[in-house]
């Protein structure tokens, strides 16, 4: 597959656990082919700021689309997820959601619900996060 990215001056984008910042005074366009994980860093969350259920369920959700490795991390995912159902039982479904796509190997749709949910982590955002990932077909990666 190939991604195409055009990118602005000092922007950065995380190309598996690799971090590819645009040292030029102009955008660029950069082509990557393969099937890399990729996100662009503003839309990443840093380990340090993972402080509270929610944003530390998105967090792991990301470094394992980003890692590549559910395995590896599925402990600490479910210690999110669990913790995430203690403090908002209401994101239930969306936990559960999570697991359909990390169970399907659709990492990048549990990525994007895992986004969603920490920009409203109200019940309306978490129903938009879960009917907007549903109309997205499994596989497809839209960044």
């Amino acid at each position: 597959m190939t991604l195409r990215l055009t990118l602005k001056p000092g922007e950065a984008v995380l190309i598996g656990t690799s971090r590819l910042t645009v040292a030029s005074k102009g955008p660029c366009t950069v082509i990557l082919e393969g099937n890399a994980p990729v996100m662009r860093a503003a839309e990443c969350i840093e380990e340090r700021e993972a402080t509270d259920p929610m944003s530390r369920f998105r967090y792991v959700l990301q470094e394992i689309y980003l890692r590549n490795d559910l395995q590896g991390l599925q402990r600490e995912y479910f210690t999110a997820a669990s913790r995430l159902i203690a403090a908002q039982p209401e994101m239930l479904a969306l936990v559960e959601r999570a697991n359909e796509y990390l169970h399907e190997g659709a990492l990048w749709e549990a990525v994007r619900l895992g986004r969603y949910a920490v920009r409203g982590g109200s019940e309306s955002a978490r129903r938009a996060a879960v009917a907007e990932t549903d109309a997205t077909p499994v596989g497809e990666r839209a960044n």
